[in-house]
């Protein structure tokens, strides 16, 4: 079997998204700093911090904070089984209007779905 070369991995049809969370806003941070340098990776999938619960007003300074540390994509990751934290809908338009987010997986309330494309200013991908 041939060796991979490290050339080929990260062609450009290949799409790599990379998650960042963390409990610590800090500890978030860096990570997305360090993540903004790899020219691999295409965008990011940002979680919200699990086991803390923040307040909606604490979860968009979490969030608009660490969009200001990339230029690559993000895609908001509201996952309430997990993390304990339901990002609401109105708290996703206003990240929405973020240049570098493009979109929202959403394992939360599959409903709010409609909701997010009817009333984002732009065209957002649906996870």
């Amino acid at each position: 079997m041939a060796a991979i070369e490290k050339d080929h991995l990260f062609d450009s049809d290949f799409e790599l998204i990379f998650g960042v969370s963390s409990i610590r806003q800090k500890e978030a941070e860096h990570l997305m700093k360090e993540v903004e340098k790899n020219k691999g990776v295409k965008g990011i999938l940002l979680g919200f911090p699990p086991y803390v619960l923040p307040t909606q007003k604490e979860a968009l300074i979490y969030a608009k904070t660490l969009c200001s540390f990339t230029y690559k994509s993000v895609i908001l990751y509201n996952n309430p089984k997990r993390t304990g934290f339901d990002l609401e809908k109105e708290s996703f338009l206003q990240l929405s209007v973020l240049p570098n987010v493009v979109g929202i997986k959403e394992a939360g309330a599959r409903a709010n779905i409609p909701y997010f494309l009817k009333h984002s200013s732009k065209d957002l991908l649906i996870y």
